[in-house]
Protein backbone atom coordinates (compact mmCIF):
# COMPACT_ATOMS: atom_id res chain seq x y z
CA UNK A 1 0.00 0.00 0.00
CA UNK A 2 1.19 3.47 -0.73
CA UNK A 3 1.01 6.39 1.70
CA UNK A 4 -2.07 7.91 0.03
CA UNK A 5 -4.05 4.70 0.43
CA UNK A 6 -3.06 4.35 4.09
CA UNK A 7 -4.00 7.99 4.79
CA UNK A 8 -7.34 7.54 3.03
CA UNK A 9 -8.04 4.37 5.01
CA UNK A 10 -7.16 6.03 8.34
CA UNK A 11 -9.25 9.10 7.49
CA UNK A 12 -12.29 6.94 6.67
CA UNK A 13 -11.77 4.90 9.84
CA UNK A 14 -11.57 8.02 12.03
CA UNK A 15 -14.64 9.58 10.37
CA UNK A 16 -16.60 6.35 10.83
CA UNK A 17 -15.72 6.22 14.53
CA UNK A 18 -16.72 9.86 14.99
CA UNK A 19 -20.06 9.30 13.26
CA UNK A 20 -20.71 6.22 15.43
CA UNK A 21 -19.90 8.07 18.63
CA UNK A 22 -22.10 11.02 17.71
CA UNK A 23 -25.04 8.96 16.43
CA UNK A 24 -25.10 6.58 19.38
CA UNK A 25 -24.18 3.33 17.64
CA UNK A 26 -21.59 2.81 20.37
CA UNK A 27 -23.53 1.56 23.40
CA UNK A 28 -23.61 3.93 26.36
CA UNK A 29 -24.34 2.46 29.78
CA UNK A 30 -26.55 5.36 30.79
CA UNK A 31 -28.95 4.66 27.93
CA UNK A 32 -29.95 1.38 29.60
CA UNK A 33 -31.32 3.11 32.71
CA UNK A 34 -33.27 5.84 30.92
CA UNK A 35 -36.88 5.64 32.03
CA UNK A 36 -39.02 5.49 35.17
CA UNK A 37 -38.13 3.10 38.01
CA UNK A 38 -40.20 2.31 41.12
CA UNK A 39 -38.43 1.39 44.36
CA UNK A 40 -39.24 -2.15 45.56
CA UNK A 41 -36.85 -2.84 48.43
CA UNK A 42 -33.96 -1.55 50.49
CA UNK A 43 -31.54 -4.04 52.09
CA UNK A 44 -28.66 -3.12 54.40
CA UNK A 45 -25.33 -4.92 54.52
CA UNK A 46 -26.43 -6.17 57.97
CA UNK A 47 -29.22 -8.12 56.26
CA UNK A 48 -32.11 -5.89 57.31
CA UNK A 49 -34.58 -5.74 54.45
CA UNK A 50 -37.44 -3.32 53.92
CA UNK A 51 -40.15 -3.79 51.32
CA UNK A 52 -41.38 -0.45 50.05
CA UNK A 53 -45.12 0.23 50.29
CA UNK A 54 -46.09 0.33 46.60
CA UNK A 55 -48.94 2.76 47.30
CA UNK A 56 -46.27 5.41 47.97
CA UNK A 57 -44.91 5.28 44.39
CA UNK A 58 -41.31 6.13 45.30
CA UNK A 59 -39.77 6.55 41.87
CA UNK A 60 -36.62 7.65 40.10
CA UNK A 61 -36.81 8.89 36.52
CA UNK A 62 -33.66 9.03 34.41
CA UNK A 63 -34.04 11.21 31.30
CA UNK A 64 -31.92 10.74 28.17
CA UNK A 65 -30.36 14.20 28.67
CA UNK A 66 -28.51 12.96 31.82
CA UNK A 67 -30.94 14.66 34.20
CA UNK A 68 -33.50 13.01 36.43
CA UNK A 69 -35.91 13.40 39.29
CA UNK A 70 -36.94 11.52 42.40
CA UNK A 71 -40.68 11.52 43.06
CA UNK A 72 -43.08 10.33 45.74
CA UNK A 73 -46.69 9.90 44.61
CA UNK A 74 -45.90 11.92 41.49
CA UNK A 75 -44.54 14.92 43.41
CA UNK A 76 -40.94 15.84 42.62
CA UNK A 77 -38.80 15.50 45.76
CA UNK A 78 -35.54 16.59 44.13
CA UNK A 79 -33.94 16.91 40.69
CA UNK A 80 -30.55 15.43 39.88
CA UNK A 81 -27.95 15.07 37.15
CA UNK A 82 -26.36 11.69 36.53
CA UNK A 83 -23.82 9.63 34.63
CA UNK A 84 -23.86 5.85 34.40
CA UNK A 85 -20.84 4.14 32.95
CA UNK A 86 -19.06 0.87 33.59
CA UNK A 87 -21.49 -0.17 36.32
CA UNK A 88 -20.99 3.09 38.25
CA UNK A 89 -23.88 5.52 38.72
CA UNK A 90 -23.01 9.03 39.88
CA UNK A 91 -25.75 11.46 40.90
CA UNK A 92 -25.56 15.12 41.79
CA UNK A 93 -28.67 16.18 43.70
CA UNK A 94 -29.94 19.75 43.57
CA UNK A 95 -32.39 21.88 45.54
CA UNK A 96 -35.34 23.32 43.61
CA UNK A 97 -33.34 26.60 43.51
CA UNK A 98 -30.61 24.85 41.52
CA UNK A 99 -28.11 24.77 44.40
CA UNK A 100 -26.08 21.54 44.52
CA UNK A 101 -26.73 19.53 47.69
CA UNK A 102 -24.69 16.34 47.40
CA UNK A 103 -22.83 14.06 45.01
CA UNK A 104 -23.34 10.30 45.35
CA UNK A 105 -21.64 7.30 43.78
CA UNK A 106 -23.28 3.87 43.43
CA UNK A 107 -22.61 0.55 41.74
CA UNK A 108 -25.45 -0.64 39.54
CA UNK A 109 -26.68 -3.42 37.31
CA UNK A 110 -29.74 -3.49 35.08
CA UNK A 111 -31.43 -6.30 33.19
CA UNK A 112 -34.19 -4.46 31.36
CA UNK A 113 -36.84 -4.76 34.05
CA UNK A 114 -34.87 -4.50 37.31
CA UNK A 115 -32.33 -1.89 38.37
CA UNK A 116 -30.16 -2.88 41.34
CA UNK A 117 -28.18 -0.09 42.97
CA UNK A 118 -25.60 -0.55 45.73
CA UNK A 119 -24.49 2.39 47.88
CA UNK A 120 -21.12 1.77 49.54
CA UNK A 121 -21.62 4.91 51.67
CA UNK A 122 -24.96 3.69 53.04
CA UNK A 123 -24.04 0.01 52.96
CA UNK A 124 -27.34 -0.76 51.27
CA UNK A 125 -28.78 -2.28 48.12
CA UNK A 126 -31.84 -0.72 46.51
CA UNK A 127 -33.94 -2.68 44.01
CA UNK A 128 -36.17 -0.83 41.56
CA UNK A 129 -38.56 -2.09 38.89
CA UNK A 130 -39.03 -0.44 35.48
CA UNK A 131 -42.42 1.32 35.24
CA UNK A 132 -44.08 0.48 31.95
CA UNK A 133 -47.50 2.07 32.43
Amino acid sequence: MNKTTVRLFLTILILTLLVCLCSGCVKRDDASIVGRWRMLSYTTDDGLSYQVDQSEHLEMTFFANANGEATANGVIQYPFAYTARGGVLERTIYRASGEQIVQEKYHFSEDGSTLTVYSPDEGATIVLSRVTE
